[in-house]
């Protein structure tokens, strides 16, 4: 292992069957003349079969194989940049640093910082098909799947280097019902505080910047929930250029004189506090004294302590299967917690070398487990200051398991560009890996990270990059490695607006987002999905359909991923579909349609499903982190509005996260007549601003008209000539109803 990459040397034996054997009571055992082994079978959790094969003697692999079906394509896999279909792949499963980029070279290969093909920071391994099968290996080995393509044709293999192999499958009817029983079969989602779904703002450079920048936001009135100070351990000159962080577990007092101050500020305006950990312990301080004296490394194959470079430190991993070296490490996040951080980025994890030697026993043996063991640390210290579900911290890499630990992942380094290899569309397809691996909350850098082999970000980068960020399940900045020269939300007039109205829409999208994190909570359906987990039976052209994925079910968010690009089409499944944040409607028949849509920079294409409602937040709201401070409004000083927006072309019912249940069907909408609420006709207009049971606006040409209700304690029926809305549960409210419907130009 050098700077966090790998190289595999060597080669296997040949694969052998293990011929015939018999019944053991419920077991299987083989014989022959060099080997025993044991098959095992049993029911799993959620409707799954567990079938182990445990083989004794000189052995380095062990796989169970199926038969390939035609046509059947795989997914799955984890946190991949270069797409989602992995069919025909041979996916490694183990955790590394990506590198930059992504080039095909073989494993026996080293480069410090060319990223190769099929690496990930985060791999899972499991794969469900488009079909409805899902598969896992169990435990934390190294591992391989062989997907069905040349290197072993017409052969599904699953692969450990191990002498023992657990398989998990679950036979479903649908990938949808797959990947869900698989994520709560490998650990029930870890809560996330409502305040992880409004915007989080990166700031660096000291206590001065920090309270700059916050008290510039709530001047705006730009929405924010979390300010992010990475360096508050300090950071200096990066050797790739720009600006870097200290690897230090300790306040800079030099840097952030007044920190625990400021963070009570910072809590009294609405914001939450997040820093930064990693696991190294370097030599530049008094972590790696510690860690030596208190025998706290992994160690060499000849005993010593395990030394080595980390970019241009030196220094290690802390060896967290050691209960004493675990504690130590987590007693430096607990003082963080204490100081009143309400969490943090917990980076890395994937550097353990393999021919370490480490308590538990080998590096490679601990290798894929270390990043739980890392995220259990952080979450634990977190946990026991802030109780469960309050603080987070948001981590790259991870294994199956990781969504019962950590509430957040993001995507990790990519560049600060438009490049197809490590880019913006990069960040994009690793959150859909990760939805369709059982990982549920995401969200990437905006706009890059490292600019190693490019330019800094661009003004047209930024900018796509926030306009597809606010549809994430996680909206958040980062000020990236060249700091000074990447493009920033207050470097110009325009950048700023831009920032704000789309950091409106993600806090806007709240009580929306709230009904995904119940779905993931309860159903393990990640919020971010394929069309593989929305439609029934999707097209190959929707299958398919490139840099377009939805958020919920209800939403299709097509971001614009290609430089200098005005324009771009779409993949309509059947139905009607709307423009969320313009005029529009479209007719996608029962076949689904293909469109080409205007999206000059500032905008990006999202359509919301015909029949269906979205919940939206109140627009003053600014914070859902709990604010002392009267002027700043808050999600609870708006908890008896209710906003809701209807979109014709079919019919739903569902629950939103407060409970509020709703019926709603909408055809062939004639808003040109007054609708009715509970039979009485509301009034053709509000006369004041607290007026209610009347018509706000209506503008038939584009399609809109704004209602504005009391809910009330009971249920209550809106209705007009071609739809109809039943609500019970609105608990008093007042809010709006938004109609849509086909605009008439």
């Amino acid at each position: 292992m050098t700077q966090g990459r790998y190289v595999f040397e060597g080669s296997f034996g040949a694969w052998r069957g293990l011929g015939e054997g018999h019944l053991d009571e419920d077991t299987w055992v083989y014989e022959d003349a060099s080997h025993a082994a044991s098959v095992d079978w049993q029911l799993g959790e959620h409707g799954s079969m567990k079938i182990s094969l445990q083989v004794h003697g000189d052995v380095d692999r062990v796989s169970i194989a199926f038969g390939c079906t035609d046509g059947e394509r795989f997914y799955g896999t984890g946190a991949r940049p270069h797409g989602t279909d992995h069919s025909g792949e041979s996916p490694l499963l183990y955790a590394t640093e990506q590198g930059i980029g992504q080039t095909d070279y073989d494993l026996d290969e080293f480069d410090f910082l060319r990223g190769r093909t099929g690496d990930s920071y985060f791999p899972v391994p499991w794969t469900v098909t488009d079909r409805g099968l899902g598969a896992a290996i169990g435990g934390t080995p190294i591992a391989r799947m062989y997907l069905c393509g040349d290197q072993e044709p017409g052969v599904l293999r699953f692969e450990a280097w191990s002498d023992h192999i657990e398989l998990q499958l679950f036979p479903t009817d649908s990938p949808r019902e797959a990947v869900g029983n698989w994520t709560l079969a490998s650990g029930p989602p870890a809560p996330a505080p409502l305040w992880a779904y409004g915007p989080w703002v990166a700031v660096q450079h000291g206590s001065d910047e920090l309270m700059r920048s916050a008290m510039l936001l709530r001047e705006l009135g730009i929405p924010a929930t979390a300010m992010w100070a990475q360096d508050w351990i300090g950071g200096g000159a990066a050797l790739l250029g720009g600006y870097d962080l200290n690897y230090h577990w300790e306040w800079d007092e030099t840097m952030y004189p007044d920190l625990p101050e400021r963070i009570e500020d910072l809590h009294d305006g609405g914001f939450a506090f997040l820093g930064y950990f990693n696991p190294f312990a370097t030599d530049e301080f008094d972590e790696w004294d510690e860690a030596l004296s208190g025998g706290f490394l992994p160690l060499t194959p000849e005993g010593e302590p395990y030394e080595f470079s980390i970019v241009d430190r030196r220094g290690s991993v802390v060896d967290l299967s050691n209960p004493e070296a675990f504690d130590w490490a987590k007693g430096y996040m607990t003082a963080a917690a204490q100081m009143g951080h309400d969490g943090w980025m917990c980076d890395f994890a994937e550097w353990m070398p393999f021919d370490a030697q480490v308590h538990s026993g080998s590096g490679q043996e601990l290798h894929n487990r270390y990043p739980l063991l890392w995220q259990q640390a952080n979450m634990e210290a977190l946990n026991e200051v802030h109780g469960e579900g309050n603080g987070l911290c948001f981590n790259r890499s991870g294994w199956a398991g990781t969504q019962a630990i950590a509430p957040v992942t993001w995507g990790g380094d990519q560049e600060t560009s438009f490049a197809r290899d490590d880019g913006i569309a990069t960040a994009r397809e690793i959150g859909v890996g990760l939805g369709l691996s059982g990982i549920g909350r995401y969200g990437s850098d905006i706009a890059g990270f490292s600019s190693v082999w490019g330019d800094p970000s661009t003004r047209e980068l930024y900018w796509r990059w926030v306009e597809m960020a606010a549809f994430e399940p996680v909206m958040r900045t980062h000020d990236g490695l060249a700091a000074e020269a990447n493009w920033a939300w207050q470097r110009d007039f325009g950048t700023r607006e831009h920032f704000t109205r789309y950091a409106r829409w993600h806090m806007r999208l709240l009580p929306y987002l709230q009904v995904l994190d119940r779905e993931f909570m309860e159903q393990g359906l990640p919020m971010m999905r394929h069309a593989i987990l929305v439609e029934s039976e999707p097209s190959a052209e929707l299958r398919d359909a490139p840099d377009q994925h939805f958020l919920g079910d209800d939403l299709l968010v097509a971001p614009v991923l290609e430089e200098g690009a005005d324009s771009r089409s779409v993949v309509l499944p059947p139905g009607t579909w709307h423009a969320l944040l313009t005029a529009g409607a479209w007719n996608a028949g029962s076949s689904g349609r293909t469109i080409s849509v205007s999206a000059p920079l500032g905008s990006i294409p999202v359509f919301a499903r015909g029949g269906s409602i979205i919940p939206l937040g109140d627009p003053d709201v600014v914070t859902s982190y709990p604010a002392n401070d009267p002027l700043v409004v808050g999600v609870e000083d708006r908890q008896d509005r209710l906003h809701l927006v209807a979109f014709s072309g079919g019919s739903s019912e569902g629950r939103l996260a407060d409970g509020t249940s709703y019926e709603f069907t909408a055809s062939d909408v004639d808003a040109s007549e007054l609708p009715t609420i509970d039979g009485v006709t509301m009034s053709a207009s509000c006369e004041g601003p607290t007026s209610t049971d009347c018509v706000e606006s209506s503008n038939l040409a584009a399609g809109s008209s704004t209602l504005r209700i009391s809910w009330g304690e009971g249920p209550r029926s809106v209705a007009g000539n071609g739809w109809s809305l039943s609500l019970s549960g609105g608990a008093g409210r007042t809010g709006t109803l938004l109609l849509r419907y086909p605009p008439s130009w």
